[in-house]
């Protein structure tokens, strides 16, 4: 029976090794207790039947075969369990696969991948932490503070506000400098997010981190190139401009402006359409399509100029593609007068097959190979400075020059150098140097040897008689030859008379000085930039009135007169402000003004703030040693200056002695005035004082004979005979002569002084005049006032009714009116008196008379209330006299 020993035994081994595995691969305690029964079981079977000598194995029997099946059935039940957990074996292996290379895959991108507790505390993050940071990864999860201290300084704020929006928004993206820890700086585009658990409990942070270095130094040298782009196409001295399909003009440049006339505002507003002069709308219509189908165009056409002339353009089209809409770009040369001289030279027996020779800029077309070969042997050499190696080897500079071998020289050349052939002028060639032409040779074998291939600069050479010229030289390889220099062209374009102008325009800006200086007006040259820009800051701020501005902050008038700078000052300044030296004057500045002075200064920055850029004015100032001087001041911005104020032109004219005879002469008609009021007072009381001797004497007198001639009369008809009826006739003419004296009496005193002013007032004196008007001329008066009643003094309401007088009574000499209107009316705290006619007028002459007393004494009585009268008139439609005086003063 020892096959079932041995098949017992070796169940359980196998059981053993099985159960050993599949723990180890599942670690689960079912198969370990199995294992350890097994284990147990085999190894006391083992133990017992090793002791056991041969002859007692010999007795084994059946009874060892429950043993043997429950083995059996143990390592049926292993092999269930293990069955069952058999799917979640492979998933296992999957998912450790699965780890694996996923873990394989972060460390292979590029970005840095990272994940953190919700206490921002870093447990996973890949290798490329090492190539970004240039740090170890496991530095980050040991030291979570490495992160923030990595970020650049002045970036730190980005990365700490970063986290506040995302624990606000859940995501955030920012982008900010890390500095590594050799020195090196990186940029860093992180994006972070929150994840969450099916509960919604926030459980970690992750994030990717991309390095974007390049990206921005990309996008840097971008920027540049389009700055640099714009910049060529602002500068260069062709048209540019820019269209959508529609043919509506997106950009242009300067260029294209002053080929058209239009401002670049006014283009921006306008089609292609607008200035194209050529083409018909449809012919437009199918060569954009054209243009847009093809991607690039070249033609030649013809734009209207602003003021209606044409405009010849040579015309490149490229179309650019946009995420939005297809662009149009143009590039325009103004060929007008070049068009024209190709017709010109169609017509002529001269014609030239090649632009180089039609060219009316003198051209040269030369071979610098040979130059940039010497250059290269030289540089082979060591030579370094070559500005200063040729200066000192003149004999190199000479070789230069005759290694340069002239290929062609067009007509414009001949003609600058006075040469009849193209042979004459190569032949001789040297001759058309002068000392300082060498110097250019200079600059272009410098240009050479630093690899330029263009060169803009000044020279001089002469023709073949000798006749100097200075010349602007444009030294540029031809495309293609860049490398070997082999065809240079140059271009020479005579500027003889512009530096002659130049020369002028000096001498006349030392006759300018000159002038300056010597003016016998006293001259300040001033730079009122930091005034003009401190008042626009104010602007900002919302100041409108100025004026009340500075008087309300006298500090910031102070600082405007600190920040002007005086550029200049001529001697006669020197002279009016008593002192020799312009630093002494300039040094001592705040020292010629008065509290007067600065009222002055309000006025020139008020004129500023509101854009003028000339002023006269009145001002005060003094000399260094105190004295005040009054003075015409005429403060105005030198021409090309308007915007900025950098040069202002100020004169100080001395009128203290004109202005003291001014002040002199006004107080004496002031006093001549005040003596001209008086005499009216004088005259008023003596009109009163003579109707009072009137009334009171020859009033008196007259009543008395009339009593007496009635007297008389009664004791004459008591006679009743024929020579005493004689006498009653004479004795009743003599009372009517006395009745017309009393009358006559009434009439003098009530002219010289109606009793009714003086009882009743001014309104029932005017309206009494005007019915008197009427019974002696029959001129129908019309009185109307909107005042019940006036508290006039004596004084003020004679004046007035002395005015109204005396205009009705030119009314009635000369008006040759049928009806005269007086009108009274309060407004505005003032009374106004309008007195008007409808006569023929008065002839403007007799307005401004110097005889015309009357109106001048209606005058004189209106200013001694503070008043004034307006007098109009219009032939054949009457006179109007409007007096106004302050109410207050009535």
């Amino acid at each position: 029976m020892h096959w079932i020993l041995s098949i017992s035994i070796l169940i359980r081994l196998i059981a053993l090794g099985w159960s050993i595995y599949y723990y180890h691969t599942l670690r689960d305690r079912r198969i370990f207790l199995f294992t350890t029964m097994f284990a147990l079981m085999a190894l006391r079977q083992i133990f017992t039947y090793s002791v056991l000598p041969p002859a007692a194995l010999s007795s084994i029997d059946f009874r060892e075969l429950p043993g043997l099946l429950v083995s059996l059935l143990a390592f049926l039940a292993m092999v269930f369990i293990i069955r069952l957990n058999d799917e979640l074996i492979q998933q296992t292996k999957k998912l450790k696969q699965t780890e694996i290379q996923f873990q394989r895959l972060l460390n292979s991108v590029r970005d840095v991948v990272w994940a953190a507790t919700p206490d921002g505390k870093i447990f996973y993050i890949n290798s490329a932490a090492e190539k970004i940071y240039g740090r170890k990864a496991e530095d980050f999860l040991d030291h979570p503070e490495l992160w923030l201290e990595s970020v650049y300084p002045e970036d730190r704020d980005i990365a700490e506000e970063s986290g506040k929006i995302l624990l606000e928004n859940g995501y955030v993206e920012s982008e900010y400098r890390i500095v590594q820890p050799d020195g090196q700086i990186r940029w860093l585009n992180d994006r972070k997010t929150l994840i969450y658990d099916e509960e919604g409990k926030l459980i970690q942070i992750g994030g990717i981190a991309t390095d974007i270095t390049e990206r921005k130094k990309a996008e840097k040298a971008l920027q540049e190139n389009l700055e640099y782009t714009n910049q060529l196409l602002q500068t260069t001295l062709d048209g540019y401009i820019l269209a959508d399909t529609e043919g509506q003009i997106v950009d242009v440049n300067p260029s294209y402006c002053q080929m058209v006339g239009y401002t670049k505002k006014e283009l921006l507003q306008m089609n292609i359409r607008d200035v194209e002069g050529q083409l018909t709308p449809e012919e437009i219509e199918e060569r954009i399509n054209l243009m847009v189908r093809d991607g690039k165009a070249r033609f030649e056409t013809r734009h209207i100029h602003k003021d209606g002339h044409p405009v010849i353009l040579d015309v490149s089209i490229v179309v650019l593609k946009s995420e939005t809409r297809p662009l149009v770009a143009a590039f325009v040369r103004d060929v007008t007068r070049q068009r024209i001289l190709e017709k010109e030279l169609r017509e002529s027996e001269q014609r030239y097959s090649q632009l180089f020779e039609e060219a009316p800029i003198p051209l040269w077309e030369e071979d610098f190979s040979r130059v940039k070969q010497y250059i290269q042997k030289l540089i082979q050499a060591g030579i370094k400075d070559f500005r200063k190696y040729f200066q000192e080897h003149p004999e190199a500079i000479q070789e230069c020059a005759s290694l340069v071998r002239v290929l062609d020289v067009n007509h414009a050349a001949l003609q600058l150098h006075e040469a009849a052939t193209k042979e004459m002028l190569i032949e001789n060639l040297p001759r058309i140097f002068t000392e300082n032409s060498y110097r250019a040779i200079i600059e272009q074998v410098v240009a050479i040897a630093e690899g330029r291939n263009s060169i803009n600069l000044e020279g001089e050479v002469q023709t073949l008689q000798g006749k100097k010229i200075i010349i602007n030289l444009v030294w540029t390889a031809i495309k293609g030859y860049e490398e070997t220099l082999e065809r240079v062209l140059l271009s020479t374009i005579d500027i003889t008379e512009q530096k002659n102008l130049e020369k002028e325009l000096r001498e006349s800006e030392q006759r300018y000085s000159q002038l300056f200086e010597e003016a016998p007006i006293p001259l300040w040259e001033e730079d009122f930039s930091r005034v003009k820009q401190y008042i626009q800051k104010l602007k900002q701020t919302g100041i409108k009135d100025f004026r009340k501005y500075f008087q309300e902050h006298p500090e910031a008038m102070q600082e405007c007169a600190s920040l002007v700078r005086v550029l200049d000052v001529n001697h006669a300044a020197l002279q009016l402000h008593e002192t020799n030296s312009k630093e002494t004057l300039i040094e001592n500045l705040p020292r010629i003004f008065t509290k007067n002075s600065y009222r002055t200064f309000i006025d020139e920055l008020v004129a500023i703030a509101e854009g003028r850029n000339y002023l006269n004015l009145e001002g005060e100032v003094q000399t260094l040693q105190g004295k005040k001087i009054i003075i015409n001041l005429i403060w105005s911005v030198v021409q090309g200056y308007e915007e900025t104020l950098e040069r202002v032109l100020v004169s100080t004219i001395d009128i203290t002695e004109r202005v003291s005879a001014l002040q002199e002469a006004e107080e004496s008609r002031k006093q001549l005035r005040a003596l001209a009021e008086y005499l009216q007072q004088v005259r008023e009381d003596e009109r009163l004082n003579v109707a009072r001797e009137l009334h009171d004497e020859l009033g008196q007198i007259l009543t008395v004979l009339k009593i007496d001639l009635n007297l008389i009369e009664k004791g004459i008809q008591q006679l009743g005979t024929s020579k005493a009826r004689k006498l009653l006739e004479e004795a009743r003419q003599m009372r009517q002569l006395i009745d017309g004296s009393i009358e006559t009496v009434r009439r003098i005193i009530r002219d010289l002084r109606p009793e009714i002013l003086d009882n009743l007032g001014l309104l029932p004196a005017i309206e009494w005049q005007l019915e008197e008007l009427q019974k002696r001329t029959g001129i129908e008066g019309i009185f109307n006032s909107n005042v019940e009643s006036l508290s006039l003094s004596k004084r003020e309401s004679i004046a007035i009714f002395r005015i109204v007088q005396e205009a009705l009574t030119n009314v009635a000499r000369h008006s040759r009116a049928k009806h005269v209107y007086v009108d009274v009316k309060k407004e505005n705290n003032r009374l106004h008196v309008k007195i008007r006619d409808d006569g023929i007028g008065i002839p403007r002459e007799k307005l401004v008379h110097p005889t015309t007393f009357g109106l001048l004494g209606m005058q004189e009585r209106a200013i001694f209330l503070g008043g004034k009268v307006d007098i109009s008139a219009e032939t054949e439609k009457g006179t109007t006299i409007e007096v106004t005086v302050p109410f207050e003063s009535a």
